[in-house]
Order: structure tokens, then sequence, then C-alpha cells
């Protein structure tokens, strides 16, 4: 079974990376007007709405629809001139938001899977890895199961490790990521794993103990 994330709603730019499959659904009635459903199942509502981090187009030899879902294909049926420059297929809204609330599903496959959710990412790098804030998204034996907690799903990647964080590794988890200006929330299955003020005493030590530090691309954070 492939890695999968069920596109819920968002209202931000989200960069995926890695082995991943989006499944639309619709946002809550109550909520329709403060919600942008960002795809619906459909093929248009994926170019509509998506782009590669590095280009601004949706990557036909990479992502896919099928069978309502948005799915990424394997590496090696990209074109072999794609291949070294965009190895990652790091996909993104074409739509930017300063604050946010992003919610969407997640289903892990079979296989390894390190990936994640970037979000407040600048346009600059050569991939969101480089310099955006990650909800990490991580089967818990990848590595041998010796990742440290920072590195875990659900958790500030690098930052913060997340608390109370349970995961179904056979069926549907729902992902929750809140930005409120220095604001910053992780949920993972209506469990709020990360709460952190970006600025605060907390988080400057995190960061200064991290390998982030010295990263040129970080020092604005």
């Amino acid at each position: 079974m492939n890695n999968q994330i069920r596109i819920v709603s968002l209202c931000f730019t989200v960069a995926l990376c890695s082995a991943v499959t989006s499944r639309a659904e619709e946002p809550d009635k109550a909520t329709d007007k403060e919600w942008i459903a960002l795809f619906d199942g459909t093929e248009a509502s994926a170019r509509k709405h998506w782009r590669m981090y590095s280009e601004d187009k949706f990557p036909d030899f990479r992502w896919e629809v099928v069978d309502g879902t948005l799915h990424i294909k394997p590496i090696k049926n990209a074109p072999k001139d794609k291949k070294k420059k965009l190895p990652r297929a790091d996909l993104m809204t074409k739509r930017s938001f300063a604050n946010f609330e992003l919610r969407l599903d997640f289903k892990f496959g079979d296989k390894l899977m390190n990936s994640g959710v970037f979000y407040r990412t600048p346009m600059n790098l050569n991939s969101p890895a480089a310099g955006g804030f990650e909800y990490q998204l991580v089967t818990p034996d990848y590595k041998g199961g010796k990742l440290p907690g920072t590195h875990l799903t659900a958790g500030f990647y690098a930052i913060c490790a997340a608390k109370d964080a349970k995961l179904n590794l056979k069926d549907w988890n729902s992902l929750r990521i809140v930005c409120s200006g220095n604001h910053i929330e992780h949920w993972l299955n209506e469990k709020k794993t990360v709460s952190i003020e970006l600025g605060s005493d907390d988080y400057k030590k995190r960061f200064a103990k991290s390998k982030f530090a010295s990263g040129k691309n970080f020092k604005n954070w």
C-alpha cells in the first residue's frame, strides 16, 4: 500500500514531500466560508491549487489523481532530466497564507517512510527542507527505530518532540497545524502534541541546541 495523505482543508502554503497520496474531503459545513478546500478528488482541482515547489506548474511526471486521491509516482518513472533536479517531488499550494489552520488525514503504507508537511517556507531555497518549519511524518521503525524524539511523527522537526502522540499505523490519522503569529501548534488524532511560541526563551534554547542553529536559512526563525 502507498503512503497516503488526505487533504481535508487548509489555509496556507504547504509542501508535501516523499511518498504520499492525498484524498479529498469536504470541510465542516459550519465553517465552509472560513476554509479553502484544495482538492476535491478531481484532476482539475489538483491543477488549480497545486504546483511544484521548484516549478510553477503541476508535475504530471510525479503526481497523478487515482480513485479520488492525489498520488505520487515512484521516482523511477520520472524523466531522466528530472530525476536529478526534482528527486523530492515537493508539492505545494499555489496560494500563500500568513496565519492558518491546516487539517489533513494521512496513512502510512507498508514501507519505511520519512516525509513531512513544511510551512512558512521561503521560496528562494533548493527545497522547503532547507529553511521551513516541519510537521514530521515518519514510520516508527525508520532507521531502525533509533530516531530522537524531535524527529518522530507530529513533532516540530528537530525543535520539539511530540507529546502524547498516538499513531495509527494501519489506519488513517488526522493531522492539524495551527499558526497564529508566533504561536505554533501540532495536533495528531485530536491530541495536541506541540505548543510553542516562536521567539520565546524556551524556543530559543531548543533552537540553539538543534542542527538548525548554524544554518543561514534558519537565522530568522
